[in-house]
């Protein structure tokens, strides 16, 4: 369990490093670009607005065609990274997917329950399976 932390900002990604190696002591958290043929899953988690990021300069054809590729912030279209990554034939996950997954965890966090959707039906995040 490996987590390396790609960001041009080197203090923030070197603070949440520490404060990721600090709630999970048995993960190596670290700050750099990884080798893009060791990773399993890349979580582009760039501000929409910023500058390019670090991610960008990660040329997605160059990871595994079984890494999974993740939108973590959630935002309504894609970003450029999870763009490239789909055009590069990789499996993403952006969108309402995520979103619904977020909330669900948000909920859970401030101890709700599970909230409708604007329907008012409950669904999975990802489907029915």
């Amino acid at each position: 369990a490996t987590l390396t932390i790609a960001d041009p900002r080197i203090g923030a990604a070197t603070e949440l490093a520490g404060r990721v190696q600090a709630a999970f002591p048995r993960v190596s958290a670290s700050v750099g670009v990884p080798d893009a043929r060791a990773i399993d899953i890349v979580i582009d988690a760039a501000v929409a607005g910023e500058p390019e990021n670090a991610l960008l300069a990660f040329d997605p054809a160059r990871l595994r065609p079984e890494a999974l590729v993740i939108d973590g912030l959630a935002r309504p279209r894609m970003s450029p990274f999870i763009e490239r990554s789909a055009e590069a034939g990789l499996t993403t996950l952006a969108g309402e997917p995520v979103q619904a997954s977020l909330m669900n965890l948000y909920e859970e966090f401030f101890g709700f329950g599970r909230l409708p959707y604007k329907d008012a039906t409950i669904r999975h995040p990802i489907g029915d399976a």
